[in-house]
């Protein structure tokens, strides 16, 4: 059965539009383990509505999902999916430069059934998280956070993260200006 689905960074943006992962979808969603729409930049909030959370309904079998520089997803779309789609396998979840994102769609992730598997989460430049983002994150198997220029993480933000994430080996603060040599995990 067909379980990888990858398009990423299409030299014409245009051709990879919400229809034609919908479409796509339609064939292969319940079946994928892994799903990449990096780059993307076509892909509006109907596709997340219309697409991921109709055709991914049933799939419990997701262990990657990757939407990096998806600049046209807002967070009311990831909401309603995490909100609607169980993802209990899930293990790697990158929602980098999604550049919309507000707290209301990770905190969702991090209510959903994924949070018990994911082990490697990237929100580099979601640059309009607060601190209450982090301070509910308590994933058991989380090993590696990228949490790279976003405006809200600080030496607090560091040691909470690292303190209800006992499995955390690693968290990227590149360009979080407000972390000191003084952080510690």
């Amino acid at each position: 059965q067909f379980h990888t689905l990858g398009i990423e960074y299409p030299y014409n943006e245009e051709d990879v539009n919400d229809m034609v992962i919908m479409q796509l979808l339609e064939r292969v969603g319940t079946n994928l383990r892994y799903l990449s729409l990096n780059g993307c930049l076509e892909l509006t909030d109907n596709a997340i509505v219309n697409g991921l959370a109709i055709f991914l309904e049933g799939n419990d079998q997701l262990e990657c999902l990757q939407l990096e520089e998806l600049v046209n997803i807002t967070s009311d779309s990831l909401l309603y999916f995490f909100k609607t789609i169980p993802l209990p396998h899930l293990s790697r979840c990158s929602l980098k430069r999604c550049t919309k994102l507000t707290d209301d769609a990770i905190v969702e992730l991090l209510l959903n059934p994924a949070k018990d598997k994911l082990e490697d989460l990237n929100l580099n430049s979601l640059v309009n998280l607060t601190q209450g983002t982090f301070e509910i994150m308590n994933c058991v198997n989380l090993k590696h956070l990228d949490a790279s220029f976003v405006r809200c993480v600080d030496d607090h933000v560091v040691a909470t993260v690292g303190s209800q994430n006992p499995s955390l080996q690693l968290m990227e603060v590149f360009g979080d200006n407000l972390v000191s040599n003084k952080a510690s995990i």
